[in-house]
C-alpha cells in the first residue's frame, strides 16, 4: 500500500468510526493561527551554515491551520475527537554573514502544507475542555520564501518544495506526532482553545538522512506547532 492510500483509508476510518458509534456525534468546524518551528539537529544546522557560509539562527514562523472535527461523546465527560485539517507548518531560517566586509542577512521561510488527521481523547466538564493523542499529516504543497538584504538594497524569490524520500526532495511526505489542546466553550457551542503539537517524524528525506548516517553525522528535522484555535461545533454531543 502507498503512502498516499495509506494516509486516504486512515482518514476515511476515522470518519467511518465517527459516524458508527452508538454515541452523540457533534461536527463542526475550526480554524486558527499557529506559531510553527523546525528544530534541526546539530549536524544538520551546521551543513546548512557551512553551504550558505553564514551563521544561522532558527526562528518561528506564523501560519495558520483550518478545517473540520468530528467529536463523538462516551459519557461521563469523556469522547474521541477526528476531523480532518489543512495546517501550516515549518519554520524560518535566518543566515547573517559578510561580504567584500559588509553584512548581508539571508531570511528563508520555509513552510509545508499538510492535510492533517488527529485522532484525540477528549475530555469536557462545565464548559472546559483537554484533548490529547497523536495525529499523522501527508503534505501536499508548500514553498521557500527568501528575502535577502545586503548593502541597504532587497531582493526576493520563492520556490516549490518537492516532497518524497528520495535524493533532491525537500521533506518526506508524511509527518506524525502528538498534539495537546485545552479549552473553553461558550454557549455549549463556541471554543476558544489552546494547542502545542509535537513533531515526532523526522521529515528531512530518508535518502539523504541515511547518507548522513553512513558518513557519521546525524541529520534530522521535526515539526513543532504552538497556536489558538476557534471551533464552532454544531449539536450538543451530551
Amino acid at each position: 500500500m502507498t503512502r498516499t492510500s495509506a494516509f486516504v483509508c486512515a482518514a476515511a476510518l476515522a470518519v467511518c468510526c465517527a459516524n458508527t458509534l452508538p454515541a452523540q456525534t457533534r461536527f463542526g468546524i475550526k480554524a486558527g493561527f499557529n506559531l510553527a518551528s523546525m528544530p534541526l539537529s546539530d549536524d544538520y544546522s551546521a551543513v546548512l551554515a557551512f553551504v550558505e557560509g553564514a551563521d544561522f539562527e532558527n526562528n518561528l514562523l506564523p501560519a495558520y491551520h483550518a478545517g473540520v472535527v468530528i467529536e463523538v461523546g462516551f459519557g461521563g465527560g469523556f469522547g474521541l475527537g477526528t476531523g480532518l485539517q489543512f495546517s501550516a507548518k515549518g519554520g524560518k531560517r535566518v543566515f547573517t554573514g559578510e561580504v567584500l566586509s559588509v553584512p548581508y542577512t539571508r531570511t528563508r521561510k520555509v513552510m509545508p502544507m499538510y492535510l492533517q488527521v488527529p485522532l484525540a481523547l477528549t475530555f469536557r466538564k462545565s464548559g472546559f475542555y483537554a484533548g490529547a493523542g497523536p495525529y499523522v499529516g501527508f503534505a501536499v504543497a508548500g514553498k521557500t520564501k527568501t528575502k535577502t538584504e545586503y548593502a541597504g538594497d532587497s531582493s526576493e524569490g520563492s520556490d516549490d518544495l518537492e516532497f518524497g524520500d528520495e535524493e533532491g526532495k525537500d521533506f518526506r511526505q508524511i509527518d506524525y506526532g502528538a498534539a495537546f489542546e485545552l479549552g473553553y466553550e461558550f454557549i455549549g457551542q463556541v471554543r476558544l482553545s489552546g494547542f502545542y503539537q509535537l513533531g515526532l517524524a523526522n521529515v528531512l528525506p530518508a535518502d539523504a538522512v541515511e547518507m548522513a548516517d553512513d558518513l557519521g553525522g546525524d541529520w534530522s528535522a521535526k515539526n513543532n506547532s504552538i497556536g489558538v484555535s476557534l471551533t464552532y461545533l454544531f449539536g450538543s454531543g451530551e
